[in-house]
């Protein structure tokens, strides 16, 4: 029976795939080069190794791939009876585990925030008496959300299939009970997620169709009347890509997402009464392509980089009316508006240094331009006016971060795998993490594979 245990740090991912290529010096419990694809269909969640996140996502281990459509037969391969890890973290849950049942490889996550309860225990010697207080803190005072994020993966010969939700019911709620100002609000997000990935050696074609909800609505009975605004939509989203194997560890990723918008017909009402309507056709498409490239400068060194951006196309026609006869003001809009850009340019760079049979150096560094140019053009047949705005760097989000870590291994089977976040630059603020690795802990990760 082997038994493997990596303890880990912190972890953050996006989906990816495994293209596994000859190996190189490395310990025991070698880790993988990996190429990343940019297909955004849904929001996915996934889990995530401190390898990954400390080389700008260019190397990777088990815990990044047993769920991947494209990339979990590694795993399944090298998996006797049960695969398993847990992260450590005092809010949030995050972990899964993993079988092969005959030839069916099944695989599950849970990510997750646990809800903080304190008990307050107040006694009062002057009037001698005791109060028990209990608080539930469902996330939003300590910047956490109450979400949950659950997967499942079936892997069948090169087919993997991925069914994932999230729930996240409180991302902004509030509300008043005082009766002469009585108000309500609530925002919350649910989405479901279909993935497949079929891996044919070259080639590594995903598809993925998802549906997301969106809830923002509020509500004031102030003046009698109780007036209810609704904000929120749903999305429909497809997505075709693949990845393509160059060779030399080089490849390339396409992928291409459709997103359809849904919006309520009735945006206002006054108890019973529509106030305002709309009809609204929102549909954005986006052409996502990186590149990548893994070198090996010495027996002991591997080094990659990794190039990717983004072409969106959106159109967005919006007509609502507020209805003649109503308490409200009649105000009426009728816009069309096109935008095209490239957008979400990155660079990142990762490297591993194999030190010796046990000790394994990270480091990562990303720089992003953000969006590069949008084009837009919106017609507003209410003023009959005609706006075209282009934009180089909008919104100026560019930034600059630097991560390392490493990863010891105690035994073949035990192994600590860290992650620590040295330096960011973004276009509003300039920060260190040493301050959040002290105050806010460490998190640990335990992977077994029996």
């Amino acid at each position: 029976m082997n038994l493997k245990i990596i303890i880990s740090a912190d972890v953050k991912r996006k989906e990816f795939y495994l293209y596994e290529k000859e190996s190189v010096f490395c310990p025991s419990f070698c880790f993988k080069l990996f190429t990343c694809p940019t297909w955004g269909g849904g929001i996915v969640f996934a889990q995530s190794s401190n390898t990954n996140s400390s080389t700008a996502e260019i190397f990777s281990t088990d815990v990044d791939d047993y769920m991947d459509v494209n990339s979990w037969q590694g795993v399944s391969e090298s998996t006797e009876k049960v695969f398993a890890f847990v992260n450590f973290n005092s809010s949030k849950l995050n972990l899964g585990a993993a079988k092969n049942f005959g030839s069916i490889w099944l695989g599950t996550y849970l990510n997750g925030y646990i809800p903080q309860i304190t008990i307050t225990n107040t006694e009062s010697t002057a009037s001698d008496s005791k109060t028990s207080t209990v608080t539930f803190d469902d996330g939003t005072t300590t910047g956490g959300s109450l979400a949950f994020n659950a997967s499942v993966l079936l892997g069948m010969g090169d087919l993997g299939i991925k069914l994932d939700g999230t729930i996240n019911p409180d991302l902004s709620n509030s509300k008043d009970t005082n009766p002469d100002s009585e108000t309500d609000s609530s925002s919350s997000k649910y989405d479901v997620n279909l993935t497949a990935g079929y891996n044919t050696g070259s080639l590594t074609p995903h598809a993925q169709i998802g549906f997301s909800f969106y809830n923002d609505s509020s509500y004031s009975d102030a003046t009698g009347s109780k007036i209810t605004e609704d904000d929120g939509y749903k999305i429909l989203y497809t997505s075709l890509g693949t990845g393509i194997d160059l060779g030399d560890d080089k490849s390339v990723d396409i992928g291409l997402t459709e997103k359809n918008y849904f919006y309520p017909s009735a945006v206002d009402k006054a108890d019973d009464t529509v106030v305002t309507e709309q009809s609204r056709f929102r549909n954005a498409i986006s052409l996502d392509v990186s590149y990548k490239a893994v070198y090996r400068p010495a027996e002991k060194v591997a080094v990659g980089f990794k190039i990717g951006g983004s072409l969106p196309f959106e159109i967005d026609n919006n007509k609502k009316t507020s209805l003649p006869g109503t308490a409200l003001e009649t105000v009426t809009t009728n816009t069309s508006t096109i935008t095209i850009g490239l957008e979400d340019l990155e660079f990142d760079v990762g490297a591993q240094y194999f030190a010796n049979e046990k000790l394994t150096i990270n480091v990562g560094a990303t720089a992003s331009l953000g969006n590069l140019f949008t084009f837009s053009h919106e017609n507003d047949e209410l003023s009959s006016a005609k706006i075209t705005t282009f934009e180089i760097l909008p919104g100026k989000a560019y930034s600059l971060g630097l991560t390392t870590g490493f990863s010891y291994a105690f035994t073949p089977s035990v192994v600590l795998d860290t992650r620590f976040n040295i330096f960011k630059a973004a276009t509003t603020s300039i920060y260190t993490s040493l301050d959040a690795i002290w105050n806010q802990g460490i998190y640990f990760e335990l992977m077994f594979k029996l």
